[in-house]
């Protein structure tokens, strides 16, 4: 139990240094979207979603996380989320009993490992895109179109996107009508749920593509989201597989309160020192 919620640890601060969303590929080619056009008729568009998705203050999601490396950590977690201020992952091993946390803001992201009393801390600035603020994290974890510097697609933003025509199997595209010059991205879409969001940042190299998948969707009391998330994210000359399922409870708008303690004998790690545990497991 210890050495799994110690490794899951070690790789949730490894994720963190790379950008926020960049999974390499492993579902579906980027669809660039270059030749789409608004199709208000069509079965699908931006203002389907818009009607499928309701507005929330917080959720708590529980389920479980699989990491695979070498081999397979797996582990309980809860999810929590309030609007636009705070993301957890809260790492449960055994009988609910919480021995790690990932917690981030819109300022800091925090890795907690309780039962080492190891702890990272730094900055969301150095790790996380400036374009991609708390809540396009959330909405990609509820699989959820977002907007870059904005919040989820709204009636205030839906004239920013177009879309392709949906084809025979209820799959289109959805595409930003302006792109970042640091990096493109778009949305494949089953239906109005979200199966696909890709990546690419715009450095002419081929290997920056990056997508993370989603399917197994479920109908809450909130909407449809999906109870599997999946991505391969290389790390240097490891490519780590990461999977979460949100296959369990959902629990929307109770007025949670979320946060995290650091104990007072904890010891602060570097990024440098999580890559010494990660060889010397």
């Amino acid at each position: 139990m210890n050495k799994i919620g110690f490794k899951i640890f070690i790789v949730f601060c490894l994720l963190i240094t790379v950008a926020s969303c960049r999974s390499k590929r492993d579902v579906s080619d980027v669809k660039s979207g270059g030749d789409a056009t608004i199709v208000q008729a069509d079965k699908y568009n931006v203002n389907t979603i818009l009607q499928a998705n309701t507005d929330w203050t917080d959720v708590t999601i529980n389920g479980s996380i699989t990491i695979s490396t070498s081999s397979n950590l797996s582990s309980a977690v809860q999810l929590k989320m309030i609007k636009d201020e705070s993301i957890s992952i809260s790492i449960r091993p055994l009988l609910g009993i919480e021995m790690g946390k990932l917690y981030i803001t819109n300022d800091s992201i925090v890795v907690l490992d309780k039962y080492h009393k190891l702890f990272f801390k730094g900055s969301i600035k150095g790790y996380v895109d400036e374009k991609i603020n708390i809540s396009s994290l959330q909405n990609l974890l509820l699989s959820r179109a977002f907007i870059p510097e904005a919040k989820a697609i709204n009636f205030d933003w839906k004239d920013c996107y177009q879309a392709t025509r949906t084809d025979e199997n209820g799959h289109w595209t959805l595409t930003p009508k302006e792109q970042d010059r640091q990096f493109a991205y778009n949305f494949d879409m089953e239906g109005n749920n979200l199966k696909n969001f890709n990546l690419e940042i715009l450095n002419g190299r081929p290997d920056n593509v990056y997508s993370m998948a989603f399917s197994g969707y479920r109908l809450t009391d909130n909407g449809i989201v999906a109870s599997q998330l999946k991505a391969n994210i290389p790390i240097q000359d490891t490519t780590v597989k990461f999977q979460m399922l949100l296959n369990k409870s959902v629990r929307w708008n109770s007025g949670i309160q979320d946060y995290i303690r650091i104990p007072n004998d904890a010891q602060q790690i570097t990024i440098a020192d999580i890559s010494k545990l990660l060889s010397n497991p």
